[in-house]
């Protein structure tokens, strides 16, 4: 997005919450964050915000909302439905419903369609389930929601290691 189009954004905030003060600097920290984002997620991240948060939203919700929205991924509730629900299909059916990669590396991690059929205790293993997917989501979103340019360590300061903490810093490459 533009940095007018992200000033429209702060300024649609400003209006939505004119109880919150908000000065030049604020608006200009919150359009360097936002840049990045698509405009169209972006807007529409920020008119959910605005109908359902009572106060402004941080960079952090509006980008985790945002990195949400476009990751994709199914809820805790709607993953954990889509491996209890596989045990009723058949073959051909399982083949045509692939779960997305989160859910399958979850439902890997608790046993598979093994432990899900052969249970003694399904309640525990649904909980299990739950929360391996629950911070695989999590995971997920906190990656999409970081900037690029936060995720590598800057070249001048990489420069200016000493020597010996070189082998330590992960340069990745862009």
């Amino acid at each position: 997005m533009k940095q007018s189009e992200a000033l429209k954004l702060v300024a649609i905030l400003k209006a939505a919450y004119p109880r919150q003060e908000t000065d030049e600097a604020t608006a200009e920290v919150y359009v360097g964050f936002l840049t990045d984002l698509d405009v169209e997620l972006a807007d529409r991240v920020v008119r959910d915000l605005i109908a359902a948060s009572r106060f402004f939203p941080t960079i952090a919700e509006i980008r985790g909302a945002a990195a949400e929205a476009s990751c994709g991924l199914p809820s805790v509730t709607a993953a954990l439905a889509m491996v209890t629900e596989r045990h009723r299909l058949t073959d051909d059916e399982l083949a045509a419903r692939s779960l997305p990669d989160a859910v399958k590396q979850a439902y890997r991690l608790v046993g598979g369609a093994w432990a899900f059929r052969t249970s003694e205790h399904p309640t525990t293993l649904h909980a299990q389930f739950r929360d391996a997917y629950r911070a695989i989501r999590d995971e997920a979103i906190r990656t999409a929601q970081t900037p690029a340019a936060l995720t590598r360590p800057p070249v001048a300061a990489i420069e200016a290691a000493p020597a010996e903490l070189l082998p330590r810093l992960r340069v990745v490459p862009t």
